[in-house]
């Protein structure tokens, strides 16, 4: 990718991340996820992978979209800065860019866990 458009790509990842945790919180896919979990006819398999995806519905109904959104931007540019860090070999470039991040990663965790 062009060094200017990672910008513009992050962005696109955001609204996309955006919009795929607003389906995947939504009360529709819950509440499938519930029949599914009392569905008898699944495998033991099947039953394994409908609670974790419980489980994972449960935790990003605690995360607002807007933040989804924060923190696929902020994925974005922290990569981006990683990858020039490392071409020019200065951590200063992405140390900023990694504090936002791991910020954000606690936020999460105090959202989801607390």
């Amino acid at each position: 990718m062009p060094p200017k458009g990672a910008e513009f790509r992050g962005r696109q990842l955001a609204t996309l991340a955006s919009q795929a945790h607003e389906w995947l919180t939504s009360d529709a896919y819950g509440d499938n996820l519930e029949k599914l979990g009392d569905d008898t006819a699944l495998t033991e398999e099947q039953q394994h992978n409908v609670r974790l995806s419980l489980e994972d519905y449960e935790k990003n109904k605690k995360l607002s979209s807007s933040f989804v959104e924060e923190l696929a931007k902020q994925t974005s540019a922290s990569f981006d800065a990683w990858l020039r860090s490392r071409k020019e070999n200065k951590f200063s470039i992405y140390e900023p860019e990694l504090a936002k991040m791991i910020a954000l990663k606690k936020k999460a965790g105090r959202l989801i866990w607390l």
